[in-house]
């Protein structure tokens, strides 16, 4: 897991609703927050299925990962790959994550703070 302290450096992973015109407060939250975000990293990807995302940001490929939604099942693994690696995994709220949690952050302590932060003030 990458130690990178600022925004601006770091590479972040997402994930878009997978029924955007069905869920459409999920969508409104997953677009605001990438608006708010977009800006402010280096960049942010979509890399394919939510458990090699979290396992990317474990293993340092890319900074950190969000994703609102409440589909646990899919995060559950690989959030305790991303613990194990020394990073930090919340809900977007910054509380305890675990059974209904709503949203992930998982990233290392220093980006983790900075990408609650950003998600903290669309909600």
């Amino acid at each position: 897991m990458h130690k990178r302290k600022k925004l601006s450096d770091t590479i972040l992973a997402t994930t878009p609703p997978s029924f955007p015109g069905k869920d459409t407060e999920q969508t409104r939250l997953t677009l605001n927050a990438l608006s708010q975000v977009l800006p402010k990293a280096f960049a942010v990807r979509m890399l394919g299925s939510v458990s090699l995302q979290l396992a990317y940001a474990a293993c340092g490929r890319v900074d950190g990962y969000y994703e609102y939604g409440s589909e646990l099942y899919n995060w559950m693994a690989g959030s305790l790959l991303v613990k194990e690696a020394g990073g930090v995994v919340t809900d977007v709220s910054g509380e305890r994550f675990g059974w209904g949690t709503s949203g992930i952050i998982a990233a290392n302590a220093g980006i983790h703070r900075r990408i609650s932060e950003q998600l903290h003030s669309i909600q």
